[in-house]
């Protein structure tokens, strides 16, 4: 692996500097790259997406109602999801439907990118990691979405893993 990733040389205190490894570094400076980075959004990011007078119940750290929850992405263009991982609880009841969504602004469509959905058990648990592999282009919109059938099921969050190479 090289650069922004790991290393490209280990240098000795008297080691001349490579002129690819000079070269390299320019190029993530002006590429504005990186590795892996985590990114963690928590449920109160999320806002209502049900009708008017359908209130949710934010109760720090989670969100816990039935209904549906938003929150939109600001993803710089360039940057690959890499994976996405659900926290939550399913309260041993209910249907958790957790999505991961583009829309594209120019064609006016709506593409889903990943869905996760939890019908069984109880308890803090996670949807483990889900790859995703998705590079954002220009003229789109990310957002992710979450809903619950149950008033026992909450969302704590959501992560991705993101780079840029």
């Amino acid at each position: 692996m090289n650069l922004p990733g790991s290393r490209n040389t280990t240098y000795g205190a008297s080691s001349d500097v490579l002129s690819a490894d000079l070269n390299a570094i320019q190029d993530c400076i002006i590429g504005g790259k990186y590795g892996n980075q985590t990114l963690v959004i928590p449920a109160a990011e999320f806002a209502s997406i049900d009708a008017p007078g359908n209130p949710i119940t934010f109760n720090f750290p989670v969100w816990q109602d039935v209904g549906a929850v938003r929150c939109g992405l600001r993803i710089p263009v360039g940057t690959q999801i890499v994976s996405v991982e659900w926290f939550h609880d399913r309260g041993g009841a209910g249907t958790l439907t957790y999505s991961l969504n583009h829309y594209d602004m120019v064609a006016g469509l709506s593409v889903g990118l990943d869905t996760y959905t939890q019908n069984a058990g109880t308890g803090l648990t996670s949807s483990g990691v889900r790859a995703v592999g998705y590079t954002m282009p220009a003229a789109m919109q990310l957002n992710v979405t979450a809903a619950h059938t149950n008033v026992a099921n909450k969302l704590y969050g959501v992560q991705f893993v993101l780079t840029r190479l």
